[in-house]
């Protein structure tokens, strides 16, 4: 239950992450003199406080809600079994949802725009996710939504953020 906290508290710092935009090489003088003008504005897009499982929080057009979160000791009959859980480790499963709001499409890759890490700052493993109720890949066109689950090895005891 408290994974569940956990995971739906670390959704902000995700998409801001995630939903961050790359430059081509060009104009790197100005990028550089524009770069506190950015990080002041991801500031103001982070939400004050951690949002809940079912809360949903909106980062640069894309409403992001974590519907669910559960760990467990098996997924699948597959790859990510009980035989292949390592000691000390639980599966987590995430159910979520991003609805884009904004005019432009989003790409959403599961491996790329989402990182688990334990209260220490480590990335926990992303595993494959095989037998779940679909992936979280893909292109959100305008005024569309995608929603998937992320599955990870991750440490059995302490906090984990998404």
């Amino acid at each position: 239950m408290e994974y569940k906290k956990l995971l739906a508290a670390g959704l902000a710092a995700l998409m801001i992450a995630g939903c961050g935009s790359t430059s081509d090489g060009e104009g790197d003088a100005s990028a550089k003199e524009d770069a506190p003008v950015e990080e002041a504005k991801a500031e103001e897009t982070k939400p004050k406080e951690k949002p809940g499982v079912g809360e949903t929080v909106t980062v640069d057009g894309a409403a992001i809600t974590i519907n669910s979160a559960e760990t467990v000791d098996q997924v699948d009959d597959m790859v990510n079994t009980a035989a292949n859980l390592e000691e000390g480790k639980k599966y987590v499963v995430i159910d979520m949802t991003i609805a884009n709001d904004s005019d432009e499409e989003l790409k959403i890759s599961s491996m790329v725009s989402f990182e688990l890490k334990n209260g220490d700052g480590r990335k926990q493993d992303y595993k494959f996710p095989v037998g779940t109720d679909g992936q979280m890949d893909g292109d959100i066109a305008p005024g569309d939504k995608l929603s998937g689950q992320l599955v990870y090895m991750a440490d059995a005891d302490g906090e984990l953020d998404l």
